[in-house]
């Protein structure tokens, strides 16, 4: 799908399509001048594609659960960054494992992220264990368009997507290793 105008995309029942289905934005092969929104209107909709391929588009889940068991996600390169927006509110999008497929120079960006160290309303799955993407692919996810995010992001062992942040323990070792050194450097200029 590529557009020449701005506009949303609402698909709002199941799709029986089993190929590729293409969301794409400026910059990727393909594409329009704008990005495609695409608008999931009810829960599985694109269950039956083989892949779902974002090249600088955007996907809303709709605040609603599509299992998508068969169905893995590929990046495609673009001069956008690709995009997962959860504006709609709670939303899970669970993929097959994408360890096997390309994600060559792009960005995924999960917009609307609520951010944490478990699963929370807002879901992303690949597989169903901490293999369904590549340390690689993991690079490349960004959450809500920050890219100082890029390479936060891990999968738990049921293959959903968190954002690693610092244990409280590191943060006390970064502060003991400072105090010990100001502590040195203050003994230092006073011998």
């Amino acid at each position: 799908m590529s557009a020449n105008n701005s506009g949303t995309i609402i698909f709002s029942g199941p799709s029986t399509d089993n190929g590729t289905i293409n969301i794409t934005g400026p910059g990727g092969t393909g594409t329009g001048t704008t990005k495609v929104i695409l608008k999931l209107g009810a829960a599985n909709t694109i269950a039956s594609f083989s892949s779902v391929n974002l090249a600088g588009g955007v996907l809303d889940p709709g605040g609603l659960t599509h299992t998508m068991a068969s169905t893995t996600l590929t990046l495609s390169a673009s001069t956008a960054a690709s995009t997962i927006d959860y504006v709609a509110g709670p939303g899970e999008l669970d993929f097959a494992d994408s360890s096997g497929v390309a994600w060559p120079g792009a960005t995924l960006n999960l917009a609307n992220w609520i951010v944490g160290t478990t699963p929370t309303t807002t879901k992303l799955r690949f597989g169903s264990n901490s293999l369904g993407l590549t340390s690689a692919q993991l690079a490349k996810i960004e959450f809500n368009g920050n890219a100082s995010t890029l390479g936060t992001a891990t999968l738990d062992s049921n293959g959903f997507v968190v954002q690693a942040v610092p244990e409280p323990s590191s943060f006390l070792l970064l502060g003991a290793g400072a105090a010990g050194l100001g502590w040195y450097r203050r003994r230092r200029t006073a011998v």
